[in-house]
């Protein structure tokens, strides 16, 4: 990877053009330490924060290395199957298949019994079951549609994709790291575009949902790039997104801290509001908008660790985060953010499903 990273300036807010406030000065990257100094500007209308300088397009890949999450190779264990010795494993899927039968018209999968069924449905009144048996997709666990076809974009390693196709959908994947798109393929026979969407081969109006878990966060041009999106999408189809929350727990409390400001690879961050806007201008009124406090024990676990190295990554991260003391600090944090979050929307993770008209 090239030291020298080519900037440009972006002065006014990429949604309402307005002259953009200091937020945050000096960022270094402290998670795969790609050199420069990072800065942050604010719009004080929309609320949306944006990296100036940012690197120019062509120089964008410099700023993910080899490292990068995405290379990882997939670690995926058939989260339906029954067939294990383990007999506390088995029942948790059979309580997951049932809530899939139940809740998400997943009706070729395997019939559970009455009270099976009935008890996974009371359970999912609470949030860390409805995320555990969901897997902690949120709003991308989908419910099923026959012959359906979904796109993700920035699919990775094509876990996600894998499971998709496991539940009956037909899937299809966009990755610009062509590494991870060829774990994707050769482990999952999944057709995976390399490159990014304007250069990909889908016909217009060919996906029933198309799916983004953090990317648009790293998209120059939003707007411009879920018009295209959009593009691909059926009438009445649906597009699901989840970015990093600046409006969450973690941006208030851990400052410069918060393991989502991610220079130099997010170039835009997003509130609530300010992602209401942005798909508003591309075209997607009909819209809802969740916050998700998911990953806020992630997120503390995160500081906590550069609070002790200096950096967001270390070896030794499991042992490093995961003591008593840790783990009960992790915990209180995911409880007040779950607890204001009904309000102030303070989950570390947007959730948007805008449907196309």
């Amino acid at each position: 990877m090239s030291e020298f990273i080519r900037t440009e300036e972006r002065e006014n807010c990429p949604l309402c053009d307005n002259i953009g406030k200091p937020l945050l000065m000096g960022l270094s990257d402290r998670l795969y330490r790609v050199p420069g100094q990072w800065n942050y500007l604010h719009c004080k209308d929309c609320g949306l924060a944006w990296l100036s300088p940012r690197p120019v397009s062509k120089d964008l890949g410099k700023c993910y290395p080899d490292s990068y999450f995405t290379h990882e190779k997939p670690d995926f264990a058939d989260p339906l199957s029954v067939d294990t010795k383990d007999q506390l494993t088995a029942f948790k899927r059979r309580l997951r298949l049932a809530i899939l039968r139940g809740w998400f018209n997943y009706q070729h999968l395997p019939k559970q019994s009455y009270f099976l069924s009935a008890a996974a449905a009371l359970l999912m009144l609470l949030p860390s079951f409805r995320e555990k048996v969901t897997m902690g997709l949120g709003q991308r666990m989908v419910s099923y549609k026959e012959k359906g076809r979904l796109l993700d974009i920035g699919c990775g390693n094509g876990t996600y994709l894998a499971l998709m196709k496991r539940l009956g959908w037909e899937v299809a994947g966009i990755e610009i790291d062509p590494e991870a798109a060829k774990i994707a393929s050769s482990n999952f026979g999944i057709y995976v575009h390399v490159g990014d969407i304007a250069t990909a081969p889908f016909d217009s109006e060919s996906f029933d949902v198309i799916t983004m878990s953090h990317v648009i966060e790293h998209v120059p041009d939003p707007v411009r790039f879920l018009g295209e999106v959009i593009q691909l999408l059926k009438p009445s189809g649906k597009v699901i997104i989840v970015t990093p929350n600046l409006q969450s727990l973690g941006a208030r409390f851990f400052g410069t801290d918060w393991y989502y400001w991610d220079p130099p690879r997010h170039l835009i961050l997003f509130t609530p509001r300010s992602l209401a806007l942005c798909l508003k201008k591309a075209g997607l009124s009909r819209q809802h908008i969740y916050s998700s406090p998911r990953k806020a024990r992630k997120i503390f676990r995160k500081r906590l660790l550069l609070q002790k190295t200096g950096f967001f990554s270390h070896e030794y991260e499991d042992s490093l985060t995961n003591h008593l003391w840790a783990k009960f600090g992790a915990k209180l944090f995911e409880i007040l953010e779950r607890l204001g979050n009904f309000v102030f929307y303070w989950g570390e993770e947007i959730e948007c499903v805008a449907v196309k008209e």
